[in-house]
């Protein structure tokens, strides 16, 4: 996540591009689900972003993992969740908007041209509003 500087009134004016990290490891989606899981693993995230063409096209996340390994069921059968995905420009308020509605602990951050930038987890955004709320003596 970008150093910010910012009080509650700042909060206001934060887009997507300052909550992300930048660094965000991505795997293309011809890579075999055993390249996916070794990232996860060694790496200790939850989850990498899926790239076609520099363009993203979903995410393999660890409950998507569990799916794939355990036994056959009607539930594999269904296509895997869309990436959640929002522009770096987006307002905070709109960030938390669509980090609630996908139900997930994660964004990919898309620029003008759909290419992935960026990642804003959950967590990043409470230590935001947690710093925020310490410096205003809350």
């Amino acid at each position: 996540m970008a150093s910010v500087s910012f009080n509650l009134v700042t909060l206001t004016t934060l887009r997507a591009r300052d909550l992300m990290t930048t660094d965000a490891i991505t795997i293309a989606d011809y890579e075999h689900v055993d390249t996916a899981v070794a990232l996860l693993a060694s790496l200790g995230c939850r989850f990498v972003p899926v790239m076609r063409d520099r363009r993203l096209v979903g995410v393999v996340d660890e409950p998507l993992v569990a799916r794939t390994l355990r036994p056959r069921s009607r539930e594999q059968n269904q296509p895997p969740p869309r990436a959640a995905v929002v522009h770096h420009r987006a307002p905070l308020a709109t960030v938390i908007e669509r980090l609630i509605s996908s139900g997930g602990d994660h964004l990919v951050v898309a620029d003008d041209n759909g290419e992935v930038v960026g990642v804003v987890t959950a967590i990043a955004i409470v230590r935001l509003l947690d710093a925020a709320l310490a410096r205003a003596g809350a």
